[in-house]
């Protein structure tokens, strides 16, 4: 399946009052790597996706100090009108595992009223072959 890994600088703003990184922060991590996953994979076609559902293992703390992280979002499976994936935040500089993840994206069309599915040829931009 489609993987796709970005390099994420942590700045001073992604810290909370004790120096972490705000939990919030992961959520926007993961969100970079899988909006330019799915910008490279579909194009303009990325705007007609909606998070249905996002859930998160937070695994270790991130700090200012471990300077920046690799999000990684895979494809997991395609079902009619969805996407499921997998997603890591890795420290890089140690190989740390902050976070997991898994979300669901519905394919809802250009006006986001309701689920739709996904036609083939958004199928075969997202596993090619198929």
């Amino acid at each position: 399946m489609s993987m796709h890994t970005k390099r994420i600088e942590i700045r001073w703003s992604d810290l909370d009052a004790f120096g972490h990184v705000n939990h919030a922060r992961f959520a926007t991590f993961l969100e970079e790597a899988r909006d330019e996953w799915l910008q490279r994979v579909v194009g303009p076609a990325l705007d007609d996706f909606l998070i249905r559902r996002i859930e998160i293992d937070f695994l270790s703390q991130l700090v200012h100090a471990d300077d920046s992280v690799d999000a990684t979002v895979t494809l997991e499976r395609i079902g009619t009108s969805s996407l499921v994936t997998s997603e890591r935040i890795v420290v890089a500089g140690d190989g740390r595992l902050a976070a997991t993840a898994a979300c669901v994206l519905v394919h809802t069309g250009p006006e986001h009223v309701r689920a739709e599915p996904i036609g083939l040829d958004l199928r075969a931009l997202l596993i090619p072959g198929s």
